[in-house]
């Protein structure tokens, strides 16, 4: 199988599909497990060892950019619930599970 994806000078670049993936979103997502029934994003950048202190915590939030269910957020009594999908850009994905 192969694609054609656009002529270059004068010549075709073509990628040939060998293998195929599939990655469930498990496959590369961290989870955070909480047992209350929710978290702030202060506590979470704390349990996720991503703010050592929670003095760094504001800073943190005024440095990357965060984002809760594709939604850009900085505030740091933000609640996070079961479900929640949590990026942080440059560091990665979370998920909260209970």
């Amino acid at each position: 199988m192969h694609k054609i994806l656009s002529l270059y000078n004068n010549y075709y670049i073509i990628i040939y599909i060998t293998n195929i993936i599939y990655m469930k979103e498990s496959d590369f997502m961290n989870t955070v497990k909480i047992v209350t029934e929710y978290i702030t994003l202060g506590q979470f950048l704390k349990l996720t060892s991503i703010a050592p202190s929670g003095g760094l915590v504001k800073a943190i939030l005024g440095e990357y950019k965060i984002s809760v269910n594709g939604v850009q957020d900085n505030r740091r009594g933000k609640k996070l619930y079961p479900g929640d999908k949590i990026t942080i850009k440059t560091i990665g994905e979370y998920r909260i599970v209970k």
